[in-house]
């Protein structure tokens, strides 16, 4: 016996519901992404700077000075062949950075017996990216420091000292593996 086949009926009322309820079903998951995501944004960012501005003082300008020479010295490869440098000298070279200085981004370095600690804070009213705009309109006023902790170890490779990160923290929340790799190798 044919196994008989039943032909579907067009039904007004069932594609009335579909036409009301698709639409409806798109837009509650977009809010709901939106909402996901502004939470997101509001845990990253703080209402205090982690690190301010550098305070210079007489000593430390010599003290620049110095390292600035010791690092000439070591690039051109005259005198010895190991360089050591302190994360207070680390420090004063972010600080008399020119780049960082245009950017208002303040960096204070540390270092443990194992690792070096790269801490940085700068205003979402002063970051320039593409679409920084959207974070200055979104964001409260209260809330407007990134804050971001940096932990690995420091490599000299090809005339750069670079800083491979390990771990990653903004404001506090765990940045993921992948977002660290993403921006490995920082000069």
């Amino acid at each position: 016996m044919p196994k008989q086949t039943v032909e579907p009926v067009f039904n007004r009322r069932s594609f009335l519901f579909f036409l009301f309820t698709a639409p409806s079903a798109i837009l509650i998951l977009i809010a709901l992404v939106v909402l996901a995501q502004y939470k997101q944004l509001h845990s990253i960012v703080s209402s205090r700077p982690a690190v301010g501005p550098f305070e210079w003082n007489a000593a430390d300008r010599s003290r620049l000075d110095s390292v600035l020479g010791s690092l000439s010295a070591f690039s051109a490869g005259a005198g010895s062949d190991t360089l050591r440098l302190p994360a207070s000298d680390l420090n004063l070279l972010g600080a008399a950075s020119p780049v960082l200085r245009q950017e208002r981004l303040y960096f204070r370095i540390s270092a443990t017996d194992t690792l070096l600690i790269v801490e940085s804070t700068q205003s979402i009213r002063d970051q320039k990216r593409r679409f920084s705009w959207i974070f200055k309109k979104v964001i409260p006023e209260e809330f407007q420091y990134l804050n971001a902790r940096l932990e690995g170890l420091p490599t000299w490779q090809g005339g750069r000292l670079d800083f491979a990160p390990e771990r990653g923290f903004l404001n506090g929340s765990k940045v993921s593996k992948v977002t660290l790799k993403k921006r490995n190798g920082m000069s």
